[in-house]
């Protein structure tokens, strides 16, 4: 077999483990939602008291192992008084792992078929915008979202008193309401405005963009730089280097060839120009974000492609 056959095989397997394997993993449902809530209260100062009720169905504890813990998304870094509010919850705390989210730690495991409902409670900072040639205060909370996992309902209820403006229904009982089913990855998002005299706001606390790491960078990054890699590996493959002026060059006219000056500078150029310069070198640090649910496999294998994602635009 011809080198540049094998650099060409070379290359095709390494495009079908990143693209067909993934996807067939992928395909393996393991956990449901069958309801997540959000109720929204907000205070005096502006910031919101937000309740998290989470109804999660496990689909599968063979792959990946029981569910044990999961780790919820919130829109930024700047939450206080994280309370559990239901006896299944072991544990609670706020994490930073990939993003900003609330990692919540079970008493017990839960096999395929179980069904685990837990609540919790926090304080969210830095929610609102203002717009002070309308006078008035806008916020946008999409809560955390879920890559791999689908949800049956998704509701956000939004304490209605004060509000002048919003895209949600009255769902009665002093709310706002809205309610959607959640394919993978889809979104439920609330636009809420209400007057500036409504709030005693410290201006120094308006929402000032994403605040939250993107889980895609990295990964994207990583993935580009093990491609490069692979093609260089590849080139070298076909075209071996070979013993040159005291350095070493590469066939063919197309590749830059590299040798050794009196100089100790490196040299390279389509073709055979040339130009001083010096070899660098690049690292990547990867950080796995899960679509939604811990467990100890997951976490280790990244099975999802670890956690939620979350969006934060106005706050």
């Amino acid at each position: 077999m011809s080198k540049k056959i094998k650099g060409l095989f070379i290359i095709i397997l390494f495009f079908l483990v990143i693209f067909i394997f993934p996807k067939t993993c992928e395909a393996v449902d393991l956990d449901e939602i069958i309801n997540y809530t959000t109720t929204v209260s907000p205070r005096d100062d502006g910031t919101l008291d937000i309740k998290y009720h989470i109804e999660w169905k496990v689909l599968d504890s063979t792959i990946e192992g029981p569910l044990e813990w999961v780790k919820i998304g919130i829109p930024n870094q700047h939450v206080d008084t994280i309370k559990k509010l239901s006896d299944e919850i072991k544990s609670i705390k706020y994490t930073s792992d990939g993003g900003n989210y609330v990692r919540v730690n079970f008493k017990n495991k839960y096999y395929a078929g179980d069904i685990v409902t837990f609540e919790f409670s926090l304080h969210q900072s830095y929610m609102y915008s203002i717009d002070n040639s309308k006078g008035i205060v806008k916020y946008e909370f999409t809560p955390g979202w879920f890559s791999d996992i689908k949800v049956d309902q998704a509701i956000i209820q939004w304490e209605s008193d004060g509000i002048t403006k919003h895209n949600g229904s009255n769902g009665g009982n002093n709310y706002i309401v809205w309610s959607k089913k959640l394919a993978k990855n889809q979104k439920i998002t609330a636009k809420v405005e209400y007057s500036v005299g409504n709030f005693k706001l410290d201006y120094n606390k308006q929402a000032n963009g994403n605040s939250t790491k993107s889980i895609l960078t990295l990964p994207i990054i990583f993935v580009l730089i093990v491609i490069i890699f692979t093609i260089i590996l590849v080139l070298q493959i076909m075209y071996p280097p070979y013993y040159r002026h005291g350095g070493y060059g590469y066939y063919g006219g197309y590749y830059p060839y590299y040798y050794h000056h009196h100089h100790n500078h490196y040299g390279g150029g389509f073709g055979g120009g040339s130009s001083g310069g010096s070899r660098g070198g690049s690292s990547c640090a990867c950080a796995c974000a899960c679509a939604g649910g811990g467990r100890a496999g997951c976490a280790k294998k990244d099975f999802y492609g670890t956690n939620l994602k979350i969006e934060k635009k106005n706050h």
